[in-house]
């Protein structure tokens, strides 16, 4: 595992703060799946190097306007790049064997998964002698893009190493998913004679979709192919919060 971060601040102005962060991860399990897992007892030739990659930078801005007004926002965008490798040993599609349960020349399959997500935020605030009001919104974007990919098309099923089975796999191929988030609020905690109001609204949306995506010609499916986007959901809420304190 190897992991590296900084972290920079400068206040630009004596009215106006930056601030930065970076982190970087690299971690591998270099023998993924080797011997006994759910479905085999795989050989070394017939794990996996799996190795991951995570970046995350981060961005702040702070601005005290005044001993009343606050301006604040920030932004990250996080990555996490997880590839899946063939062993330098592996040389043939995956044979498993019934009886004894071994499988060896290769694994199961291999991808390579690429999600990423910006998560934008900002606020402003302002306080009164009676009130400490708070305007502001959260999001996310979110993306996805996975290719998998068989060594040869091929796994094979055999019986005293006699073949019984094979299975073809029209790889590679990728899938693309999304997703969408943002929230927006206000509220203000109100002083009122011996009480603390807590009043609050927030309005929420949140979607997931797929879109049109174009699958390769490969070897066993020697065509392209397209297919249609869908929406897999797309929820909206409205939250109110009422509080007293004495």
């Amino acid at each position: 595992t190897h992991d590296y971060n900084v972290r920079l601040t400068w206040q630009a102005t004596p009215r106006n703060k930056i601030a930065f962060y970076y982190q970087w991860n690299k971690f591998c399990q270099c023998t993924y799946g080797i011997g006994k897992s759910y479905i085999a007892y795989n050989m070394p030739e017939a794990s996996s190097r799996s190795e991951r990659f995570t970046r995350l930078p981060q961005f702040f801005w702070t601005s005290p306007v005044s001993s009343r007004l606050l301006f604040e926002a920030s932004v990250s965008s996080g990555r996490l790049l997880t590839i899946r490798k063939f062993q330098p040993e592996t040389v043939a599609p995956r044979i498993s064997e019934t009886t004894t349960g071994y499988a060896f020349r290769a694994p199961t399959s291999m991808f390579q998964d690429v999600p990423t997500t910006y998560d934008p935020r900002a606020s402003v605030s302002y306080v009164t002698g009676t009130h400490a009001f708070k305007f502001g919104f959260d999001g996310r974007i979110g993306n996805d893009l996975v290719t998998n990919f068989m060594w040869g098309d091929q796994q094979f099923n055999t019986l005293n190493f006699r073949p019984t089975s094979v299975t073809y796999f029209a790889t590679p191929y990728t899938w693309d998913t999304k997703g969408r988030q943002i929230g927006v609020y206000a509220e203000d905690k109100w002083s009122l004679d011996r009480w603390t109001l807590n009043l609050g609204l927030r309005y929420d949306r949140y979607k997931q979709f797929v879109p049109a995506q174009h699958l390769i010609a490969t070897q066993f499916v020697p065509r392209e192919r397209d297919l249609p986007g869908s929406q897999l959901f797309n929820w909206q809420d409205l939250s109110p919060r009422i509080g007293a304190a004495p």
